[in-house]
């Protein structure tokens, strides 16, 4: 009977946090933010095929020079080269991995060539920053405003006296953490969603381990946002506002420049 009251106090709270949540300054800045994401998963779609199109003209131009050998004495001594085809799950992180190209010799002795391109176009690029992919603008934006959404919890005075009086304090703390975690997980789940759609929509082929990988990914993403939303909830418990921004500001500096 107690579980039951609970959980029709749990689900008072879940809805009066749900409309908060739902206003016309939150749903700014969800658009705003998958517009981006949006935005960066279309560009690494675009480098990816613009690499896999490039590796089949380097396998092109060694199949040719393979095909002039005579004897495997030049096998050993020439050798051809393989190159690496990066995992389409590689959208998300188009400037953020360390590797930009990765050859193989295999001749009397395998080795690895590790390098950054320079020719063509590569010559002419400017240095990327890290939030300038999917993966960037998750943590360096959506963990800023997992952050200010914790801080938000328990700011409002006036509202937690309201909800004091449908429940104990401990509850009120309790319900709306909780709460509050659901919708960040409902929100990330429905950016990954939409993210995903546009992978699928480019009509790219993933196999069951880049499902897999997306998934580990989606996770990471979610512990990470909820991490912050709880440096932000207590955060907000200080007596002061200003003192609260500061703490707030400084910690997301701290942790992730």
């Amino acid at each position: 009977m107690e579980a039951g009251c609970l959980m029709n106090t749990f689900s008072s709270f879940f809805l009066f946090e749900s409309k908060r949540f739902i206003c016309k300054r939150n749903s700014i800045l969800i658009i705003v933010l998958l517009f981006f994401l949006l935005y960066f998963v279309q560009t690494g779609i675009t480098q990816y095929q613009e690499t896999l199109r490039s590796n089949e003209e380097f396998k092109r131009i060694e199949k040719i020079q393979v095909e002039q050998f005579i004897n495997y004495t030049q096998y050993g001594a020439v050798g051809f080269r393989i190159i690496f085809s990066p995992s389409p799950m590689s959208i998300f992180f188009s400037n953020t991995g360390t590797i930009s190209n990765l050859t193989a010799f295999l001749d009397a002795g395998p080795r690895l060539k590790i390098f950054n391109s320079i020719k063509g176009k590569d010559g002419f690029v400017i240095k990327k920053f890290g939030f300038t992919d999917f993966s960037g603008i998750i943590l360096y934006f959506g963990s800023l405003l997992a952050l200010l959404f914790g801080f938000d919890s328990f700011h409002h005075k006036e509202y937690l006296k309201f909800l004091s009086s449908v429940s104990n304090y401990k509850n009120v703390f309790f319900f709306i953490m909780v709460s509050r975690i659901i919708i960040l997980v409902l929100s990330v789940m429905f950016l990954m969603g939409m993210s995903l759609t546009v992978v699928l929509l480019n009509k790219l082929q993933l196999s069951t381990a880049d499902y897999s990988q997306f998934l580990n990914f989606c996770l990471v993403t979610v512990l990470l946002l909820v991490f912050f939303f709880v440096l932000g909830t207590i955060s907000s418990t200080l007596k002061s506002k200003m003192a609260g921004l500061f703490t707030v500001t400084v910690l997301w500096f701290l942790l992730v420049f």
